[in-house]
């Protein structure tokens, strides 16, 4: 009886620690040298209509023809991952350019850039909270 309810208690504990049902989240870091990416934790966001939200915005943005200022590393680095699945859904590059527009770059091989308009970078601003002092 008792190796019954240890068992119980070691799979419950498990299922606790492993985050059975964490869905995505969204990750922002910023470079700290050019194999260091650092993320703030206490800027995670886990409310799937944010993340909808901004998912929405990049997959419908413009391709740039020529990209503004994406010299150096990029000002924000967002990866979205799926902790049910253990998988990174998305990863966006941003840089931010001086006239309130943001030019990034979407995954690890891509080489296209694409441009987020005015309104929807300021939008992206609100949603992820990049205008806060770190």
């Amino acid at each position: 009886m008792h190796w019954k309810i240890s068992a119980l208690l070691a799979v419950v504990f498990f299922m606790s620690m492993s985050g059975c049902s964490n869905g995505e989240e969204l990750l922002i870091g910023s470079y700290q040298s050019d194999d260091q990416i650092v993320f703030n934790e206490e800027k995670t966001i886990k409310d799937p209509e944010t993340i909808n939200e901004f998912k929405t915005i990049i997959h419908e943005s413009a391709i740039s023809e020529e990209p503004a200022s994406t010299e150096g590393y990029p000002d924000s680095v967002i990866h979205i991952n799926n902790g049910d699945n253990s998988t990174m859904v998305m990863l966006v590059y941003l840089w931010f350019d001086n006239y309130s527009t943001i030019t990034f770059r979407r995954g690890i091989e891509e080489d296209q850039y694409y441009s987020v308009s005015e309104k929807d970078s300021e939008r992206i601003k609100e949603l992820l909270h990049l205008d806060e002092a770190e």
